[in-house]
């Protein structure tokens, strides 16, 4: 009995097969630029990317950065932009920045003075508060209110 098949019911024959039995070697690892880019290095198995574990209490503003934001607003008035209430009450921590909300990077002078932040973090100003956000999602970590004038 002959069976026609097409290329692609054979390739795809050969794929569930391999699927089917993971210890069936299929091609050659020959050590090539794709076989080091998906083999495991060493003996360990793969594992997904993780990001390093940061302390909560390490990225919150404290007592002195609170103390250095607001002295530096008042010493440096013109910096507040309009923000509407609706758009206001919706800046809680552990809630999301608004993506119509315009952010505002810290000025040079006052981000020199308070402690370097992880990697993916960021301080910006919206309205006239500071904020402390994850800078990829928009979470907000934390918030300083009504500092900026």
């Amino acid at each position: 009995m002959v069976i026609a098949m097409s290329k692609f019911s054979l390739m795809v024959l050969v794929m569930v097969a391999a699927v089917a039995a993971p210890g069936t070697v299929l091609a050659k690892n020959d050590g090539g630029l794709l076989d080091s880019l998906i083999a495991p290095r060493g003996n360990r198995p793969a594992q997904p990317y993780r990001p390093p574990a940061i302390r909560l209490d390490e990225l919150l503003f404290g007592a002195r950065d609170r103390q250095i934001i607001a002295n530096f607003f008042l010493r440096n008035p013109g910096y507040f932009d309009y923000l509407p209430s609706g758009l206001r009450r919706q800046l809680v921590t552990k809630g999301l920045v608004p993506r119509e909300v315009s952010r505002q990077p810290l000025p040079d002078a006052l981000a020199r003075r308070l402690a370097p932040l992880p990697d993916g973090y960021e301080r910006t100003i919206v309205g006239p508060d500071v904020l402390l956000i994850e800078a990829r999602s928009g979470l907000i970590i934390d918030i300083v209110r009504d500092v900026v004038r």
